[in-house]
C-alpha cells in the first residue's frame, strides 16, 4: 500500500513541469507521435498520475509490461489506448478483450491461441530481429500478420521491433536488426496499423531508424534519467529525515558489525531510510547524502530501516532535517546508479511501495 506522505519517513517528490519539459524535448526530435511507457509504476514516478499528465499533454497511446499494470490505468479512469509489451497468457485474453487491452503477441504459443480464440482482440505482432528476448522471427512473420488480417475478431493494431542498443548508438548489430525489420515490412506489404522501433536511445543517438513508423516509445527519457549531460531534466527528487544524531569519539564502531569506525571525534546522523526503502546496500561506507548543505559519507553498514552518515565534527545538524539521498541539494541519481554499480532506470524502480510519492507543477 502507498505510503501517506504525511507521515512516511522518505519522500519522492516528483516534479511534473520537468516531464512537461521533457516530452517537448522528445517532440522537437521527430515527427512521430509519443507512445508514454509507463511500465514498472511510471519507472518509480507512479504510473497514474504520471499517465493522466501525458494523457493532459496530447499523448493518446500508453504502454505497460503486464496485464496488472495496464488493469490498474483503466481503473483509474483512464480511457486512452493502453498497449501490454510483455509476454501475455492465455488467459490474459479475455480481461484483455473486456477491458479493451492492446496485446503483444511476441510467441507462436501465444499466436496459436490468440487465433483459436472467438475474442475480440487488437494486437501488435513484435518480430524478434535480434536482441532475442520476444519476438516472431522476421523472415516468416508475415506469415503471420496474413492469418490474423483471416480473423474477423482480430484487430492487427500494431507491429514493432526492439532494439538491443539500449544506448542508441549505431553498431553492426543494429544496422543488422533495421534490415530485418525493413525486410518483414516488405514481406508484409501495405500495413494499416502502427509501427513502432524507437525508444529513447535511438530517438536521441539514432533518428535514422524513427523513418516509416508512427511512434516512438520513450522511457526513461520521460523521467530525465538517459544520460547525465542531456537537456532533459529529471523529475525526481528524494528526501528523507534526521532520526538522530550522536557526537562519537575517535575508534567507535557504527552500525551492523562494526566494520566502520570513526577515525576521529566526529557527529554521526542516523537517517530514517535504508534499503527497504530503496537505498542501494552496496553504498555501505563512501558514497554520500545531502544535510544542511554538507556532502556527509554513509559510513557502517545500511540496514533496512535506516543509514548513519558521517557529518563532521560539530556539524550543526539536528533531528528532524532534510537529508537528500539524490536531487537538488544531494548527489544525482545518476551519481547513486554509479555508486551502486547500476544505472538510473534500477535506481528509480528500486523504489519502495512505502516511499510516498508527492507530485508538484504541471
Amino acid at each position: 500500500m502507498p505510503s501517506d506522505p504525511q507521515h512516511a519517513p522518505v519522500r519522492a517528490h516528483v516534479h511534473l513541469e520537468a516531464l512537461t519539459h521533457n516530452l517537448q524535448e522528445i517532440r522537437r526530435r521527430t515527427s512521430a507521435r509519443v507512445m508514454g511507457v509507463v511500465k514498472a509504476n511510471a519507472y518509480g514516478h507512479g504510473a497514474v498520475p504520471i499517465a493522466r499528465h501525458l494523457v493532459a499533454h496530447g499523448v493518446d497511446v500508453l504502454a505497460v509490461a503486464t496485464v496488472p499494470e495496464a488493469l490498474q490505468l483503466r481503473e483509474a479512469g483512464l480511457e486512452e489506448r493502453i498497449l501490454v509489451f510483455g509476454a501475455a497468457t492465455e488467459a490474459d485474453l479475455a480481461v484483455c478483450s473486456a477491458r479493451d487491452i492492446e496485446l503483444t503477441v511476441a510467441s507462436q504459443e501465444l499466436l496459436e491461441q490468440v487465433l483459436a480464440s472467438r475474442l475480440a482482440l487488437r494486437l501488435h505482432l513484435q518480430v524478434d530481429t535480434g536482441m532475442l528476448r520476444l519476438g516472431l522471427v522476421p523472415e516468416y512473420a508475415h506469415e503471420q500478420v496474413a492469418r490474423i488480417a483471416r480473423k474477423p475478431n482480430l484487430e492487427l493494431a500494431g507491429v514493432f521491433t526492439h532494439l538491443a542498443a539500449g544506448d542508441g548508438v549505431r553498431t553492426p548489430q543494429m544496422d543488422s536488426q533495421m534490415e530485418r525489420w525493413q525486410g518483414f515490412l516488405t514481406r508484409c506489404g501495405p500495413l494499416d496499423c502502427l509501427k513502432h522501433v524507437s525508444a529513447t536511445g535511438a530517438l536521441f543517438n539514432s533518428p535514422h531508424v524513427l523513418e516509416g513508423t508512427d511512434y516512438v516509445r520513450p522511457g526513461i527519457a520521460l523521467y530525465g534519467l538517459f544520460e547525465r549531460d542531456s537537456p532533459l531534466r529529471p523529475l525526481m527528487r528524494v528526501t528523507s529525515r534526521v532520526a538522530r544524531v550522536a557526537d562519537v569519539t575517535r575508534g567507535t564502531p557504527v552500525s551492523y558489525g562494526g566494520r566502520w569506525t570513526a577515525p576521529r571525534d566526529t557527529r554521526i546522523v542516523t537517517v530514517a531510510a535504508g534499503y527497504a526503502d530503496g537505498v542501494p546496500r552496496i553504498m555501505s561506507g563512501g558514497p554520500w547524502m545531502g544535510v544542511r548543505g554538507i556532502q556527509a559519507p554513509i559510513v557502517g553498514t545500511i540496514c533496512m530501516d535506516m543509514c548513519m552518515l558521517d557529518a563532521g565534527p560539530g556539524a550543526e545538524v539536528n533531528v528532524g532535517d532534510e537529508v537528500v539521498l539524490f536531487g537538488e541539494g544531494g548527489p544525482s541519481c545518476f551519481d547513486v546508479a554509479g555508486w551502486a554499480n547500476t544505472i538510473t532506470y534500477d535506481v528509480v524502480c528500486g523504489l519502495s511501495s512505502r516511499v510516498a510519492r508527492v507530485y508538484a507543477g504541471q
